[in-house]
């Protein structure tokens, strides 16, 4: 009886494909586990001569796609020895497939993700797809000097840029955080250089920001002063709102990240309230950029995407 289950591109039964192998299930699993009864129920197909993409088709269009994962999960589970479980199975295999993952799914992505930074085994096997995240933002950074750029080395992931993709005055980096113990999001974050050879190109990395971390140095006037030229460029090119992906027509406040950094008390804290209320955003102030210091402002931007999510 033919399924009425989503249809899945060929595309991602391709990847879907790859997914199997890479977890170390080839087709001669597929035609000699779990569903070797059912290939029967397939009529005119030479399973010899078919490729696994082809057979996993067959199965997705004769039973249905869910029908198909609850098979092959079931053959993981034995294959990796019961130490991973068939909820964590059919939850990576929703991802690779963009089902939509139901909270079960997210919990249990959750789990792996925890086992994955525990067993080497299941980093090699299931890594790519336990760690990839559910969300993306663009977020931007401004302000820094270069001794505090370098620190970003340190505080982030560099991110992959596409191979000849030239990107002048912008540093890519990374940062993956998990939110409410189910969701991973990433922040792809853009650190825009504050060299006034940059200055009439910057605003061309503005669109599809999410956020915006702004820099200043407390003792330093003209830096302060360059607050307000980041904040207007953005807001001619963003609004200072930004679209999440659903519901698309949605407009939200970018949450913005107004930051003082040095030790002396030079700051003209009425004149930086005043800028920060206005924009909607929040004012921290610290001796350094460290780790410590990075991982809270970054915690109030994630925050506010959170709840826009």
């Amino acid at each position: 009886m033919k399924s009425n289950s989503k249809t899945i591109s060929q595309n991602k039964i391709e990847e879907f494909t790859q997914f199997l192998k890479r977890v170390r299930y080839f087709k001669n699993d597929l035609i000699n586990g779990s569903l070797k009864e059912y290939l029967s129920e397939i009529e005119g197909v030479d399973i010899n001569e078919t490729s696994m993409k082809d057979i996993l088709s067959l199965f997705i269009q004769e039973f249905g796609v869910e029908w198909l994962i609850v098979q092959l999960s079931a053959d993981i589970y034995e294959k990796f020895e019961k130490t991973i479980s068939v909820g964590q199975i059919i939850a990576l295999m929703h991802k690779v497939l963009e089902i939509r993952l139901s909270s079960t799914d997210r919990s249990q992505l959750h789990e792996l993700r925890k086992k994955i930074r525990r067993y080497d085994k299941f980093l090699k096997f299931f890594g790519v797809w336990g760690k990839n995240f559910d969300f993306l933002f663009k977020t931007l950074i401004f302000g820094l000097t270069e001794e505090d750029s370098d620190k970003l080395e340190y505080l982030l992931d560099k991110a992959e840029i596409s191979a000849g993709k030239q990107n002048i005055g912008v540093e890519f980096y990374t940062r993956d955080i998990e939110i409410l113990e189910k969701y991973l999001m990433r922040l792809q974050i853009w650190e825009i250089s504050t060299q006034t050879n940059f200055e009439t190109i910057r605003s061309q990395y503005y669109k599809g920001a999410a956020a915006a971390i702004i820099f200043f140095y407390i003792d330093e006037k003209e830096s302060f002063d360059l607050i307000k030229t980041y904040l207007s460029e953005l807001k001619e090119k963003t609004n200072l709102k930004f679209s999440p992906r659903k519901p698309r027509d949605l407009t939200i406040d970018m949450p913005l990240a107004i930051v003082g950094l040095g030790t002396t008390n030079n700051a003209n804290y009425k004149e930086v309230n005043s800028l920060v209320k206005e924009v909607n955003g929040r004012y921290f102030d610290y001796d350094n950029l460290n780790y410590e210091n990075f991982n809270e402002i970054t915690k109030y931007i994630t925050s506010h995407l959170t709840l826009s999510s």
